[in-house]
């Protein structure tokens, strides 16, 4: 006998789905007040966040921390983890405890206690939200970033407290209460920190006081245009983070373990496309120090298509016309000299359109050498 689909289910009446339902209703509930009363007794003798806050920052100082912050180098795949469920953080709500809990214990078996003599070691990471603009003219570029740093302030520390949670996220406004490396964003132009509607901050303490302190901001920085091969160029800009109060013996700058500059989106602008980028961390020489610095150069490849089609292609068809002279009457003077000259002033108008919108800059570029040569072949 076959069997059909009905065959595989209970013949279901409105008693028997009453008495199931309620028996299910019964479950829940009891299950639901077993979890919340095991959270009450959890946390019935724990402090809560206010409280743990109030104790940490009656005698908190804002000093260098006495210890600081190594990320082991054999634990990359476990702080790339940290950065992806951190970075989520920043775009989603306070995650649930056990969630925090997970979070923490990661972070805490990547950390290890390094000497005071190196000084605070702070882990700087940048997520690209988007590049808005690449400005020529200026030679700047616009950038939104979401931008981290890690360290470590033994003095933030609540393991000793009874807290409730291993990991607290503060109020914005906290972050001027507590030391900090005072990173900069060395070379901007411009910087601000979006405020929509408050002001774009997360500070998150762990228990054994570890604090991430993450920031949306908006930067302008300089590019270093080359143009010399325009309209063929790759142009290079760049982001320099350095620690504007203290020199390498206070704080020690580093990328961190993993990726330490990761993107939003692919980032597409009308006339670049952004093909790569380079970190890099150095030490400078000034005259009160060594200072460590951070770089990271974004790579913009110019989408020439625009140039095709309003300077080559044109230039073409200017010398196709141009020659219709050499098959006009020898004796027609007036009419050849009237189409070399329209030619040529057709290609000097399409010339000066395109360096409008370039800067004044001495060197010869690959644009010019083009236009010049059709020039010639006009005359």
């Amino acid at each position: 006998m076959p069997h059909t689909i009905s065959s595989f289910y209970p013949p279901w009446t409105s008693s028997n789905l009453s008495k199931f339902s309620t028996v299910i209703l019964l479950i829940l509930m009891t299950f639901k007040f077993d979890l919340f009363s095991t959270t009450r007794h959890d946390c019935k003798n724990a402090l809560n966040e206010r409280q743990v806050i109030e104790k940490l920052f009656r005698n908190y100082r804002k000093i260098i921390p006495s210890e600081t912050l190594v990320f082991s180098s054999s634990s990359k795949e476990k702080s790339a983890e940290i950065v992806t469920t951190t970075m989520t953080k920043t775009t989603e709500s306070t995650a649930a405890s056990t969630n925090e809990d997970t979070t923490t214990e990661k972070l805490v078996d990547t950390v290890a206690k390094g000497d005071e003599e190196n000084g605070v070691l702070v882990s700087v990471e940048i997520h690209v939200q988007d590049v808005s603009s690449l400005n020529e003219i200026t030679s700047d570029f616009e950038i939104d970033i979401l931008f981290s740093q890690l360290w470590h302030d033994p003095n933030l520390s609540f393991r000793h407290l009874n807290a409730c949670k291993k990991n607290i996220t503060m109020e914005p406004q906290r972050v001027h209460d507590i030391w900090t490396p005072n990173t900069c964003i060395f070379n901007s132009k411009h910087s601000k920190v979006h405020s929509s509607p408050t002001d774009n901050i997360m500070f998150i303490l762990y228990e054994n006081g570890t604090i991430w302190i993450n920031y949306r901001m908006s930067v302008k920085a300089p590019c270093n245009l080359d143009l010399r091969s325009f309209p063929f160029d790759v142009q290079q800009c760049e982001l320099v983070f350095e620690s504007y109060s203290y020199n390498h013996e206070e704080v020690r700058l580093k990328w961190f373990d993993g990726a330490a500059v990761t993107f939003m989106k692919p980032i597409i602008l009308p006339d670049f496309d952004l093909v790569g980028f380079k970190e890099n961390n150095f030490t400078l020489n000034y005259p009160n120090g060594l200072w460590d610095r951070l770089k990271v150069t974004f790579l913009f490849r110019r989408r020439y298509g625009f140039y095709i089609l309003q300077a080559y292609i044109p230039t073409y068809l200017t010398i196709m016309v141009s020659w219709v002279s050499f098959c006009m009457d020898s004796k027609a003077l007036p009419a050849r000299t009237t189409v070399g000259v329209s030619s040529l002033l057709a290609l000097t108008f399409q010339f000066g359109n395109i360096l409008k919108n370039l800067p004044r800059v001495s060197y010869i570029k690959a644009m010019d050498v083009w236009m010049l040569d059709q020039n010639e072949k006009v005359e």
